[in-house]
C-alpha cells in the first residue's frame, strides 16, 4: 500500500497533471451469449459456423512477449544495468545466500533515516498503446514490527521526459519469511509513451541492524507480441508427456527446443493452469518440482521457452 508520495525521478522531469493509471483490462459485461445462435434457425447456424471458422484461423496465433529488462535475475553476478536512486539513498548489492532461483539475487538497503522511500530502476524504450506486464519476486527480511514494504512501479514518459502516468503492483506483505510474487498485471502504455521507467520501490526505516533488507529476484518487464505457436516448426514439445515425477517412477520430461529457437542462452518458465509461476529452469529437462524443490500437483502446466532468437509456448501434463 502506498503511504508516501513517490520521489522525483531525475534525470527524468515529471509532468504536471498526472494522468490516471491504466488498470488491467476488465472483461466486458453484458455480452450476449453465443449459444442462442444455434437456436435461430438456418441463418443463425451459418453465423455460428462462420464464427467458429474465424476462431480456427486465428488459433494459429498465441500471445507471447519480449523481455525488456537486462540482468533481470542477477545471474551474471553483478548489479549491472540497474541504476540507484539519484539522491544516493539506496544501495543495491548482490546476494548469494538468499536467492529465489539460480545462484544470485540482489538486495536493496536504505542509507537514510529520514527518507521515506527509495528505488532502483532501469530506463527502457517502449511502444505506445502496447500491452506490458511487470513482475518480480521480493523478500522482506524484517521479522519485527519495523515498517517496510516493496512493490513494482512502471512510470510512462513521453519523448521529452514528461511523466504521463504510472502503474503499480500491490506491495509485498511485511514481516514475511517467504519470497512473494508481485505483478502489475497486463497494462497498456499511453498513446504517446516512448519511455518506461521500471522501478523496484522500497520503504524501509533504517536501523543499526544492517540485516534489514528487501531482496529482489527474477524481475520481468514483458512486451506482449504475437508468435506463431501452432505449427510444429516453432512449438516446443516434451517427452514423456504426460510424465510422473514421483517415486518410484521418478520421471523427468525433456523439452525439445524448436530448431528456429536454438541458441546459446536458454530459459524455460513453467506456469500452472491458473497462471501462477511454478519455476524457472535453465536447461531443457524438468524434474516436476517447483522453486521450493517440492513435487508439483498433478495437472496441466504451461511453459515458455525463451532464447535470444525468440519465445514459444508449450503444454505438458503431470500425472501421479
Amino acid at each position: 500500500m502506498r503511504i508516501y508520495k513517490s520521489p522525483s525521478y531525475p534525470p527524468f522531469s515529471k509532468g504536471e497533471g498526472k494522468s490516471p493509471s491504466y488498470p488491467p483490462f476488465p472483461k466486458g459485461e453484458g455480452n450476449p451469449p453465443l449459444i442462442p445462435l444455434f437456436q435461430r434457425g438456418k441463418k443463425g447456424g451459418w453465423l455460428c459456423y462462420i464464427f467458429v471458422l474465424i476462431l480456427v484461423i486465428f488459433s494459429t496465433l498465441s500471445t507471447s512477449g519480449k523481455e525488456l529488462l537486462s540482468n533481470r535475475d542477477f545471474e551474471i553476478g553483478t548489479t549491472d544495468y540497474w541504476l540507484p536512486d539519484p539522491s544516493g539513498n539506496s544501495k543495491l548489492e548482490i546476494e548469494k545466500q538468499r536467492v529465489f532461483n539460480g545462484k544470485y539475487s540482489a538486495y536493496i538497503y536504505m542509507y537514510s533515516n529520514t527518507v521515506a522511500e527509495t528505488y532502483v530502476y532501469q530506463q527502457l524504450n517502449v511502444k505506445p498503446d502496447t500491452i506490458y506486464t511487470g513482475s518480480g519476486y521480493l523478500y522482506d527480511s524484517d521479522f519485527d514490527y519495523e515498517v517496510g514494504y516493496g512493490y513494482i512501479e512502471i512510470i510512462w514518459l513521453d519523448a521529452t521526459g514528461r511523466e504521463l502516468s504510472s502503474n503499480s503492483s500491490i506491495s509485498i506483505t511485511e514481516n514475511s519469511s517467504n519470497w512473494q510474487y508481485i505483478t502489475t498485471g497486463r497494462v497498456k502504455s499511453p498513446s504517446n509513451a516512448t519511455i518506461a521507467i521500471f522501478c523496484v520501490m522500497v520503504n524501509k526505516i533504517r536501523t543499526s541492524d544492517s540485516s534489514k533488507k528487501i531482496y529482489i529476484d527474477d524481475l520481468s518487464f514483458v512486451e506482449e507480441e504475437e508468435v506463431i505457436s501452432s505449427t510444429s516448426a516453432v512449438t516446443p514439445k516434451n517427452y514423456p508427456n504426460p510424465f510422473n515425477p514421483r517415486p518410484p517412477k521418478s520421471e523427468k520430461t525433456k523439452i525439445i527446443i524448436p530448431e528456429k529457437l536454438l541458441g546459446e542462452k536458454l530459459e524455460i518458465q513453467i506456469y500452472s493452469l491458473s497462471g501462477d509461476k511454478v519455476r524457472t529452469i535453465y536447461s531443457s529437462e524438468w524434474d516436476g518440482k517447483d522453486s521450493d524443490n517440492q513435487y508439483v500437483q498433478p495437472g496441466v502446466y504451461f511453459y515458455i521457452v525463451e532464447t535470444e532468437k525468440g519465445r514459444a509456448k508449450g503444454k505438458m501434463t503431470v500425472i501421479k
